[in-house]
């Protein structure tokens, strides 16, 4: 017992004393002063290499990982047009400390149009959708994006995946939020200052 307390004490002492206390950041050496490495406070992370790294490309369609769903929406429904075109996308390909890789693509006017967790070989894709107004109108979480990912086409809100896995809302001509209807449950609608109406 008295041995175990002794190595106890002294990992204590050990890492009390750790010569990277403190995080860092390196920057990309451009103008933008985006973020390329992250690391956390410690030393196991800064001589271990263990750093949160971002690359800053763009969208392609050649390349199936940068590859992108183009939906577009009206009032009543959702529609999938194909690819966004190459290089239309900013997108962020973030690899965390164990070497899992995400990638976020984002448009001109930095709306998030796409969250990609990946799962060794599998995608867990996120798609974010818009109206004409910048109103976010669907959220295809990844059982919706890939029920829907199959086919190209349009699919009113009455669509199985679309009612069962989707976030849905809707806004009047203020761009407030009157109509919201989660995964699974029955619609939520807003009428002006009023509490919801279920």
């Amino acid at each position: 017992l008295h041995t175990a307390y002794r190595r106890q004490r002294q990992m204590c002492i050990r890492d009390r004393y750790d010569t990277y206390p403190y995080s860092q950041t390196i920057y990309e050496g451009s103008a933008e002063g985006r973020i390329k490495q992250q690391f956390g406070p410690g030393k196991d992370w800064h001589t271990g290499e263990k750093a949160v790294c971002a690359d800053y490309l763009t969208n392609s369609n050649t390349e199936v990982a940068l590859n992108a769903r183009l939906y577009r929406c009206s009032e009543t429904t959702l529609t999938c047009s194909g690819n966004y075109r190459n290089g239309s996308l900013r997108v962020v390909k973030t690899t965390d400390e164990d070497g899992n890789v995400s990638y976020e693509f984002k448009d001109k006017v930095e709306r998030l149009i796409l969250s990609r967790q990946m799962n060794g070989a599998e995608w867990l894709d996120t798609y974010y959708v818009y109206d004409n107004a910048g109103n976010l109108r669907f959220v295809l979480p990844p059982l919706a994006a890939d029920v829907l990912t199959g086919s190209s086409g349009s699919w009113n809100e009455d669509n199985v995946a679309l009612k069962k896995y989707a976030y849905i809302y809707k806004y009047d001509s203020k761009n407030r939020c009157i109509y919201k209807k989660l995964p699974g449950c029955g619609p939520v609608s807003y009428t002006h200052l009023t509490l919801p109406t279920i």
